[in-house]
């Protein structure tokens, strides 16, 4: 079983276009930049992500996720809890498949939950 999901949210500005969520599991082994939900498709927890309602784009690298959002767009609190529901049930689901597996998955197989 993997760590217990822990999810820092790094303050923002009020007037900010970003905010950075670090986590304590990987999100990506390599930079993914999302807009869309077509650019998204092969990234199950960055469809999620890039389909909240305000978000202009998603950037997930390693164990960090970047929200973008227009400086004058919407409100940053309620982008931020959707997106930490979305990671710890993005978490829960990949752990679920984890516990229940019959052998212990490779890193591709892994990868497919990244």
């Amino acid at each position: 079983m993997n760590e217990e999901l822990k999810i820092q949210i790094e303050p923002w500005e009020s007037d900010s276009d970003t905010c950075v969520l670090r986590l304590n599991r990987v999100v990506a082994t390599s930079p993914e930049y999302f807009s869309t939900a077509e650019e998204a498709a092969d990234s199950p927890l960055g469809k999620k992500l890039v389909a909240i309602q305000g978000l202009e784009a998603v950037l997930m690298q390693d164990k960090v996720i970047t929200l973008l959002k227009p400086v004058d767009g919407s409100d940053w609190q309620p982008m931020v809890d959707q997106a930490t529901d979305l990671v710890r049930q993005h978490f829960m689901e990949f752990d679920r498949v984890i516990s229940e597996r019959s052998r212990d998955m490779n890193d591709d197989e892994k990868a497919l939950f990244i």
